[in-house]
């Protein structure tokens, strides 16, 4: 298990990591060599292919940058590099790494919240491409996100918490239009699902 950056009364650069027990239970955490370049707080986390990545975040200000850490060796490692930014400053998204692209869903930028998706393709060396836009969630802000079957999936925040949304992943790496999926605004017992 491993955790990057944070805020423990202002943003952190430091990374930690946890061996991931038989059980289920989780080992002593420990503090890696690597840390990152610039402290960042709010950050979105995915992995892919034996790499860790920590994308935008924050600094007093939403940040743009990409950082990757490759942990093929498990456990400690001993540095990140950067790949390709975002195309604004990002905290609060959420990513998803799926079938080799990356996706950056929702957050807030200095203008705002925001329910714009973007996507890079991950490149074998782990490097990202060129970040592109998908289509838009009709939600906003913090959500949360995961990807199974080809499709997207992401539950809707504010206004919108009682919604989970889809689209269909094309081999392309973008998206169709995002559909509710699951609406509970009228339901008499509202259970909020989880994504993992």
């Amino acid at each position: 298990m491993y955790a990057a950056g944070g805020n423990n009364g202002s943003s952190m650069t430091s990374a930690e990591y946890a061996t991931i027990n038989s059980n289920g239970t989780l080992g002593s955490w420990a503090t890696a060599t690597a840390t990152l370049s610039a402290a960042r707080d709010s950050g979105a986390y995915a992995a892919y292919n034996n790499r860790a990545y920590y994308i935008g975040g924050n600094n007093s200000t939403p940040q743009t940058t990409v950082y990757y850490v490759d942990l093929s060796t498990g456990g400690n490692f001993s540095s990140w590099s950067t790949t390709t930014a975002l195309a604004a400053g990002t905290k609060d998204a959420s990513a998803v790494a799926y079938n080799g692209y990356m996706y950056v869903i929702g957050g807030t930028t200095a203008s705002g919240d925001i329910g714009e998706v973007y996507y890079a393709a991950i490149n074998s060396n782990g490097t990202l491409g060129s970040w592109a836009a998908a289509s838009w969630v009709p939600s906003n802000g913090i959500m949360a996100a995961t990807a199974a079957n080809g499709m997207l999936y992401v539950l809707g925040t504010g206004a919108d918490r009682d919604k989970t949304y889809r689209a269909s992943i094309h081999a392309d790496g973008s998206l169709s239009q995002f559909e509710i999926m699951r609406d509970m605004s009228n339901s008499s017992t509202v259970t909020i699902p989880k994504a993992i």
